[in-house]
């Protein structure tokens, strides 16, 4: 009895939690997420991997943490895309800019469909990034591990204990964050999408990425 009355406690709290976050973010959430338009995925190196996803997913969705590098707080993992616009998209872009080496592009992307059911929160400024972090909000030490890609090390840099957006606890309310922009936040480099429920994106097509960074469509 003991047990069901703490996993009662359990659900009425989570769901007050989520209550009140919808009523503090409710203008941000995408009113017609299918109209937002087809979205890509774009591999980093090789074709797309489906087995690997699948494998990395429970039930169709990414188990999302917080893991913030620096000044930048995004959710990780996650399953990025970005909005198809004729051959191209944002991320692609940045991979054809010679002063951007961290956008790459692999051989193959993946286009997808939004459902309608998808609830989708949007993201349009620092502005937007406070009231989600106020909404959803955990602390940890400062830096995170921000010089580990870098340098290779494994040790947490800083002490200071820094409030951060709490994406697990966000990512069960909603099925992804839309980065409309590229000044939505810093560190978000470009327009996109960060998606942890994959049950609401319908596969389209799986097309070729030329080595100029363009999707080279049927026909081509």
């Amino acid at each position: 009895m003991k047990l069901e009355i703490n996993t009662l406690k359990r659900i009425i709290k989570e769901e007050m939690r989520r209550v009140i976050s919808e009523n503090e973010l409710g203008g941000m959430i995408h009113p017609s997420p299918s109209e937002i338009g087809l979205q890509v995925f774009a591999t980093k190196r090789g074709p797309f991997n489906r087995k690997r996803l699948e494998q990395s997913l429970i039930k169709g969705r990414v188990p999302v943490y917080s893991k913030p590098m620096g000044s930048t707080d995004k959710p990780y993992p996650a399953f990025w895309t970005s909005t198809l616009k004729d051959t191209t998209t944002g991320w692609l872009d940045l991979c054809r800019d010679p002063d951007f080496w961290e956008a790459k592009a692999g051989d193959e992307a993946v286009i997808y469909e939004i459902l309608p059911s998808a609830k989708i929160l949007v993201m349009d400024s620092q502005e937007d990034y406070n009231k989600i972090k106020k909404a959803y909000s955990k602390q940890t030490p400062q830096g995170g591990v921000d010089m580990q890609m870098m340098f290779g090390g494994s040790h947490i840099m800083g002490g200071n204990m820094i409030d951060v957006v709490d994406w697990s606890k966000l990512s069960k309310d909603y099925d992804a964050i839309y980065c409309s922009s590229n000044s939505c936040y810093t560190g978000w480099d470009v327009e996109s999408i960060a998606w942890w429920n994959l049950n609401v994106l319908k596969e389209i097509d799986i097309v070729d990425i030329s080595k100029e960074c363009r999707l080279i469509t049927k026909g081509e």
